[in-house]
Protein backbone atom coordinates (compact mmCIF):
# COMPACT_ATOMS: atom_id res chain seq x y z
CA UNK A 1 0.00 0.00 0.00
CA UNK A 2 1.04 3.40 -0.91
CA UNK A 3 1.88 6.05 1.86
CA UNK A 4 -1.25 8.05 0.21
CA UNK A 5 -3.50 5.25 0.79
CA UNK A 6 -2.07 4.80 4.38
CA UNK A 7 -2.94 8.61 4.66
CA UNK A 8 -6.78 7.82 3.45
CA UNK A 9 -7.35 5.07 5.69
CA UNK A 10 -6.15 6.56 8.83
CA UNK A 11 -8.15 9.69 7.66
CA UNK A 12 -11.29 7.41 6.90
CA UNK A 13 -10.69 5.03 9.76
CA UNK A 14 -10.88 8.53 12.57
CA UNK A 15 -13.26 9.91 10.65
CA UNK A 16 -15.54 6.25 11.56
CA UNK A 17 -14.33 6.23 14.74
CA UNK A 18 -15.59 10.05 15.21
CA UNK A 19 -19.22 8.96 14.29
CA UNK A 20 -19.55 5.96 16.03
CA UNK A 21 -18.80 8.36 19.19
CA UNK A 22 -20.75 11.43 18.15
CA UNK A 23 -23.94 8.65 17.31
CA UNK A 24 -23.70 6.76 21.19
CA UNK A 25 -22.98 10.37 22.47
CA UNK A 26 -26.53 11.83 20.88
CA UNK A 27 -27.98 8.23 21.73
CA UNK A 28 -27.20 8.29 25.06
CA UNK A 29 -27.82 12.51 25.96
CA UNK A 30 -31.56 12.17 27.01
CA UNK A 31 -30.20 9.19 29.27
CA UNK A 32 -28.07 11.96 30.50
CA UNK A 33 -30.22 14.85 30.62
CA UNK A 34 -33.28 12.96 32.73
CA UNK A 35 -30.94 11.34 35.27
CA UNK A 36 -29.16 15.20 35.94
CA UNK A 37 -25.99 14.30 34.39
CA UNK A 38 -22.95 15.27 36.07
CA UNK A 39 -25.35 17.54 38.41
CA UNK A 40 -26.68 14.41 39.68
CA UNK A 41 -23.79 13.08 40.42
CA UNK A 42 -21.95 16.07 41.99
CA UNK A 43 -25.37 15.77 44.84
CA UNK A 44 -24.69 12.22 45.04
CA UNK A 45 -21.40 12.80 46.28
CA UNK A 46 -22.80 15.80 48.57
CA UNK A 47 -25.15 13.24 50.18
CA UNK A 48 -22.15 10.90 50.55
CA UNK A 49 -20.15 13.13 52.77
CA UNK A 50 -23.13 14.17 54.50
CA UNK A 51 -24.03 10.83 55.19
CA UNK A 52 -20.42 10.37 56.84
CA UNK A 53 -20.95 13.70 58.71
CA UNK A 54 -24.10 12.43 60.21
CA UNK A 55 -22.51 8.97 61.15
CA UNK A 56 -19.68 10.49 63.00
CA UNK A 57 -22.25 13.12 64.67
CA UNK A 58 -24.39 9.53 65.66
CA UNK A 59 -21.13 8.17 66.99
CA UNK A 60 -20.39 11.47 68.94
CA UNK A 61 -23.66 11.33 70.22
CA UNK A 62 -23.29 7.70 71.12
CA UNK A 63 -19.58 9.03 73.14
CA UNK A 64 -20.84 11.81 74.73
CA UNK A 65 -24.66 11.36 75.08
CA UNK A 66 -25.69 14.72 73.30
CA UNK A 67 -24.99 16.21 69.84
CA UNK A 68 -22.09 18.26 69.59
CA UNK A 69 -23.10 22.14 69.26
CA UNK A 70 -21.53 22.89 66.34
CA UNK A 71 -19.40 20.67 63.83
CA UNK A 72 -15.43 22.26 65.22
CA UNK A 73 -16.89 20.61 68.32
CA UNK A 74 -16.89 17.05 66.56
CA UNK A 75 -13.58 17.70 64.57
CA UNK A 76 -16.45 17.62 61.54
CA UNK A 77 -15.75 21.37 60.42
CA UNK A 78 -12.99 20.48 57.87
CA UNK A 79 -15.31 18.10 55.80
CA UNK A 80 -16.85 20.47 52.79
CA UNK A 81 -18.80 19.44 50.22
CA UNK A 82 -17.70 19.53 46.70
CA UNK A 83 -17.39 23.28 46.24
CA UNK A 84 -15.22 23.70 48.77
CA UNK A 85 -17.81 25.32 51.49
CA UNK A 86 -18.24 23.96 55.27
CA UNK A 87 -21.58 21.54 56.11
CA UNK A 88 -24.52 23.91 58.09
CA UNK A 89 -25.54 21.86 61.10
CA UNK A 90 -28.25 22.75 63.36
CA UNK A 91 -28.95 20.94 66.55
CA UNK A 92 -33.00 20.55 66.72
CA UNK A 93 -35.38 20.13 70.17
CA UNK A 94 -35.79 17.04 69.76
CA UNK A 95 -32.27 15.64 69.82
CA UNK A 96 -31.72 15.16 66.28
CA UNK A 97 -29.56 17.50 63.66
CA UNK A 98 -30.46 19.14 60.54
CA UNK A 99 -27.41 19.46 57.98
CA UNK A 100 -27.39 20.59 54.75
CA UNK A 101 -25.14 22.17 51.62
CA UNK A 102 -25.92 25.18 50.28
CA UNK A 103 -25.56 24.01 46.74
CA UNK A 104 -23.88 25.83 43.69
CA UNK A 105 -24.76 28.82 44.51
CA UNK A 106 -23.19 29.10 48.12
CA UNK A 107 -26.32 30.87 49.81
CA UNK A 108 -28.50 29.40 52.33
CA UNK A 109 -32.13 28.80 52.31
CA UNK A 110 -32.41 28.66 48.15
CA UNK A 111 -33.60 25.91 45.81
CA UNK A 112 -30.48 24.39 45.34
CA UNK A 113 -30.00 23.74 48.92
CA UNK A 114 -29.00 19.83 49.34
CA UNK A 115 -30.68 18.81 52.82
CA UNK A 116 -29.62 15.42 54.23
CA UNK A 117 -33.23 13.90 54.64
CA UNK A 118 -33.90 13.07 58.31
CA UNK A 119 -36.19 10.33 57.44
CA UNK A 120 -33.14 8.65 56.38
CA UNK A 121 -32.28 6.30 58.91
CA UNK A 122 -29.08 4.59 59.98
CA UNK A 123 -29.22 2.19 57.79
CA UNK A 124 -29.36 3.75 54.58
CA UNK A 125 -26.58 5.94 55.79
CA UNK A 126 -24.61 2.69 56.25
CA UNK A 127 -25.44 1.07 53.00
CA UNK A 128 -24.75 4.41 50.93
CA UNK A 129 -21.02 4.36 52.72
CA UNK A 130 -20.61 0.55 51.95
CA UNK A 131 -21.35 1.21 48.18
CA UNK A 132 -19.12 4.11 48.37
CA UNK A 133 -16.33 2.11 49.89
CA UNK A 134 -16.59 -1.19 47.71
CA UNK A 135 -16.44 1.60 44.60
CA UNK A 136 -13.10 3.06 46.01
CA UNK A 137 -11.99 -0.62 46.75
CA UNK A 138 -12.57 -2.00 43.02
CA UNK A 139 -10.99 1.57 41.48
CA UNK A 140 -8.07 0.84 43.79
CA UNK A 141 -7.45 -2.82 42.66
CA UNK A 142 -8.40 -1.80 38.93
CA UNK A 143 -4.77 -2.70 37.07
CA UNK A 144 -3.63 0.65 35.53
CA UNK A 145 -5.34 1.04 32.08
CA UNK A 146 -8.23 -1.51 32.72
CA UNK A 147 -11.76 0.54 32.56
CA UNK A 148 -14.01 -0.66 35.33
Amino acid sequence: MTTKGRVYLLVFTLLGALAIYVTWLLASAPTLVSQGGANSLVEQEVRLRMARVAHQLDAYRHDHGELPQDLDQAALAEITDPWGRPFHYKRSADDDFVLFSTGPDGEADTNDDIRRDLSLDADSDAQALAEADQEKIRSANARPGESR
